[in-house]
């Protein structure tokens, strides 16, 4: 009887857990979610809705087909949502539930997000979908593998990968897997960055001249969020930063970049890198007896080796240098960051990139408003 969107998820949640497996229960559950109006529903309260389904689910048990087929349909209405967390829930709700209709809505989320780990989640779940595949769907889904191949992660990440590809392929049968072995056999070929959205093309080499008299009305509303998030990856930035719960460690992390930039300082940091060096990201110049020089951070030193990261699009990558050869060490005046990141984006692309860092990461932030 609870009218209270909130009250009445907190209630099922609970319901949902304590009930010990009861899965009476579970239409009356049910019954109680679907007189929740999702699209009032604030970003959050949304998040615990999908996650209440879940636990309807794995707590009181699959329900009947015609029942999945009914949420799938209600559900399915709902994709996609803004919220990039709730967007991978609801689609693996609706791989669950069979939906037909997501495979052909999220296989290109699998090659487009901006992130190399929302991609890997996508991947992860489209992998258990049984419907709604076509052979254009299904080799553009497991064309993503050999690029994927060239992501970043750890000791295990290339086993994940093939696990993920793996449980892909157990879907298929004999016919298809011989309809697809050109493409499930794709090698990986490598890239020069470990982490790139579609090509792009080169728009214009910019300055702080060319963009600082946009920023003041350029700001003020009418930005686009989605396209925001979506240039954070097209230039690389998650490759070394975190933004919220997403990116790498290399670099700074900018979730908080609010409260410490201006617009104006925040766009010369990313246009003229070196210009200001933070000592914390800073790197130094070894110059070895041979006159040779190596440029970078020291990660690891392990007696008189000196393991130096010298590209932070590859934190892994190491050059080993032997320090008594080294003859001078000096701070570098250089960035590690490189330059001209944003010379395949327009204007209105640095724009919204700008005002989905200025946001924190808010889509209801009144830069977005119109």
């Amino acid at each position: 009887a609870e009218t209270d969107a909130r009250r009445s998820l907190q209630a099922m949640m609970a319901l949902c857990r304590a009930a010990g497996g009861n899965k009476e229960l579970q239409p009356k559950v049910l019954d109680v979610l679907g007189r929740v109006d999702f699209k009032a529903l604030a970003a959050e309260e949304q998040a615990a809705l999908l996650r209440t389904y879940m636990l309807a689910f794995t707590r009181l048990g699959e329900p009947e087909a015609a029942v999945k087929a009914a949420l799938a349909q209600r559900l399915g209405a709902w994709f996609p949502v803004a919220d990039t967390g709730s967007n991978r829930d609801l689609t693996e709700l609706l791989v669950y539930l069979g939906d037909a209709a997501v495979v052909a809505k999220a296989v290109p989320l699998v090659n487009e997000a901006p992130t190399q780990e929302e991609q890997i989640d996508y991947a992860r779940i489209l992998g258990f979908a049984k419907a709604g595949w076509t052979k254009a769907l299904r080799e553009s889904y497991f064309r993503w593998f050999p690029r994927a191949a060239n992501y970043k992660g750890g000791a295990s990440f290339n086993l994940f990968l093939d696990e993920i590809k793996a449980n892909a392929v157990a879907t298929l049968s004999e016919a298809e897997k011989e309809e697809l072995k050109a493409v499930l056999d794709l090698k990986p070929e490598p890239q020069a960055l470990p982490f790139a959205l579609k090509p792009m093309q080169f728009v214009k080499a910019w300055t702080m001249a060319d963009l600082e008299g946009l920023l003041g009305a350029g700001l003020e509303g009418n930005r686009n969020f989605e396209n925001g998030r979506n240039m954070f990856g097209a230039a690389t930035c998650f490759a070394c930063h975190r933004f919220g719960k997403e990116g790498g460690a290399v670099g700074p992390d900018l979730t908080s970049v609010r409260g410490k930039f201006s617009p104006r300082d925040l766009l010369e940091s990313i246009i003229e890198p070196s210009k200001e060096i933070s000592d914390q990201y800073g790197s130094t110049v070894f110059t070895l007896a041979d006159g040779s020089q190596v440029v970078g951070r020291v990660a690891n030193l392990n007696g008189d080796n000196l393991m130096v990261s010298t590209n932070m699009m590859d934190p892994h990558a190491f050059t080993n240098v032997d320090a008594t050869k080294v003859v001078k060490t000096e701070e570098s005046k250089v960035s590690m960051m490189p330059p001209g990141l944003l010379n395949m984006l327009k204007d209105d692309d640095i724009l919204d990139l700008l005002a989905y860092l200025l946001s924190g990461g808010n889509p209801k932030d009144p830069m977005f408003t119109e």
